[in-house]
């Protein structure tokens, strides 16, 4: 890490990335692509292919997914090397948002499979259920595994091994909700000593991903890309606005986000449309 660095500096280095972001030409170009390996030449050739370093042109499901997530935690890390020292914390617990999910389903359930191999998980594949409650409470994901740790669920319907739908339809179904709010709640006390209006404006982006992630659940099919393309505008608004406030670093992020979801989702349905692999399960 580098000393001095200012919020100044990181925002103008998360500017200049925007350019990595695929326009709508692009997209359309991408999703016409017939194969995984079609895809990775179209995107390779732009500046997006960045994205796709770490993606076989022959890859299954789990090798698409693990390349994804090392490169969120990548581009997090990255970002956190732009920053002030003072804000770097709540830039690196920044990648554990995409293990939220994750981490409710060790607080039921078996590890799947992929988690046994994973840089984040896999301290947690090993042992009984409360073997691993124990783990996530006490390491790098401590904030999550104590908030949970105080819910009272009940393991009458939980076995290693069970299915994890069922059990969520259960006291379980609180555990995914708990620890999104854990990692909010954590990611807040880490921001240093800052400005009213600089929290108002991170509270605000906030409020505008809640507000999206709520409609976008209940959308048709037909209608989710128009809603991305207009929730990232109004991220994109926020950035550029001026990249030298806090919120900046985050709607950054969240761009980045949005951007290998959707990459994400094109590498799946090729790879389940070529029948190269499935979605993973409990082992």
């Amino acid at each position: 890490m580098i000393d001095g660095l200012t919020l100044d500096y990181a925002g103008s280095r998360a500017m200049a990335r925007l350019a990595w972001r695929p326009d709508q030409r692009l997209w359309q170009r991408l999703h016409a692509a017939s194969s995984l390996h079609a895809l990775l030449e179209r995107a390779r050739s732009a500046a997006v292919g960045n994205y796709l370093s770490g993606v076989a042109r022959i890859a299954g499901c789990d090798d698409v997914d693990a390349a994804f997530r090392a490169q969120w935690r990548a581009r997090v890390a990255e970002l956190a090397g732009w920053s002030p020292a003072p804000w770097r914390a709540a830039v690196r617990w920044s990648a554990h948002l995409a293990d939220v999910s994750g981490v409710a389903h060790l607080w039921i359930a078996a590890p799947l499979r992929w988690m046994r191999t994973d840089a984040v998980f896999a301290r947690y594949a090993d042992g009984n259920t409360a073997m691993r409650r124990v783990a996530l409470a006490a390491g790098p994901l401590a904030p999550l595994g104590q908030a949970l740790a105080s819910l009272a669920v009940s393991d009458s319907n939980v076995a290693d091994g069970g299915d994890v739908r069922t059990v969520m339809r259960t006291p379980g179904a609180e555990v995914q909700p708990r620890a999104l709010a854990a990692w909010l709640a954590h990611w807040r006390a880490l921001w240093p000593a800052t400005r009213a209006v600089e929290r108002a404006d991170l509270d605000d982006l906030v409020a505008l991903t809640r507000a999206h992630r709520q409609r976008f659940a209940a959308l048709p099919v037909a209608d989710t890309g128009a809603a991305r393309e207009a929730f990232a505008e109004r991220v994109t608004a926020r950035l550029r606005a001026d990249p030298s406030r806090p919120v900046a670093l985050f709607a950054y992020l969240m761009l980045v986000a949005l951007d290998l979801e959707r990459l994400r989702a094109e590498c799946l349905l090729r790879v389940v449309d070529d029948g190269t692999s499935r979605p993973d399960e409990a082992p």
